[in-house]
């Protein structure tokens, strides 16, 4: 597992704040810190998985450009190709 360091942001305290308002600060930002750590894991993880589709079409692709035209695999990795590029796209929109 990755060990990814993070640094909790801290705003400082105005001085006519109450312990009251701190504590309300300081869950506020625990709630963003937290928030913003789970958008950054899914985007991470998002752009690993889309690497990873690319990576395979291109193989496919490479191995589409050595067989020839009139092979029965000829459409079939045509179809494969279409279909990873598909869920790359559909990636973008969600």
């Amino acid at each position: 597992m990755v060990d990814i360091p993070v640094r909790r942001v801290t705003i400082s305290k105005p001085r006519s704040e109450d312990d009251a308002a701190v504590i309300a600060r300081v869950a506020e930002e625990e709630r963003r810190t937290s928030a913003n750590i789970a958008t950054y894991v899914v985007d991470v993880a998002s752009a690993l998985i889309e690497a990873d589709i690319i990576r395979q079409r291109d193989e496919l692709h490479s191995v589409l450009q050595r067989t020839p035209e009139g092979d029965v695999e000829h459409s079939s990795l045509q179809q494969r190709i279409s279909e990873l590029e598909m869920r790359r796209r559909a990636m973008k929109v969600e």
